[in-house]
């Protein structure tokens, strides 16, 4: 029987994993920002649409702040006169957009909402000095 020779082989490193460094913000030539308003006057499923919109809009590459909730309003303005009903309350909420990407826009075009969920889309352009406009 022969006796078996070991080589004593250093162990191999231990792996480690590398973290995916965040998504670099591509410079397709849009400059401008973008406002996303949604309405509706049933709050829950404002809040449902809100959400499945959101991460669709994080998922294409959007730097996005928002949901942000805006006041409630009558779209009568106030109460009813008289013994009418009252008319129905419009929830709303909105997203600021800052370096929408390509995708993000393509989105924008084919909004996947509820019949019950407006939406608008606004353009805030920069202005000649290169300052946004304020909010309104």
């Amino acid at each position: 029987m022969r006796k078996r020779i070991t080589h004593n082989h250093p162990a191999p490193a231990p792996r480690t994993r590398r973290r995916t460094p965040p998504p670099a913000i591509p410079t397709t030539g849009w400059t401008d920002r973008l406002l996303l308003h949604l309405e509706s006057p049933d709050p829950n499923l404002l809040d449902k649409e809100t959400a499945k919109l959101y991460n669709r809009l994080r998922q294409s590459g959007a730097e996005i702040h928002g949901p942000l909730p805006l006041p409630v309003c009558s779209p009568g303005g106030g109460p009813p006169p008289g013994g009418d009903p009252p008319t129905p309350r419009v929830h709303r909420r909105v997203f600021k957009i800052l370096f929408p990407t390509g995708e993000t826009i393509a989105l924008l075009e084919r909004l996947p909402l509820s019949g019950a969920v407006s939406a608008l889309v606004r353009v805030e352009e920069q202005d000649a000095s290169g300052s946004w406009p304020e909010a309104t």
